[in-house]
């Protein structure tokens, strides 16, 4: 690795950075949009009734 970066000039390693940097912002921005989804469809409505771990015993 480091024969690797010794090899590389400035711009190859400016630009491998911003490729770095781009994927890492787009899968948090996916992720974000993920979370987002979820908690706009709530796993249960607070309305209904509500059961406790004894009524499925």
């Amino acid at each position: 690795m480091a024969a690797l970066i010794r090899g590389a000039d400035a711009r190859q390693l400016g630009q491998t950075f911003r490729l770095v940097f781009l994927a890492a912002c787009v899968g948090i921005l996916v992720a974000f949009v993920c979370l987002s989804l979820v908690e706009e469809r709530p796993l249960q409505d607070a309305g209904e009734h509500r059961r406790s771990w004894k009524d499925w015993t």
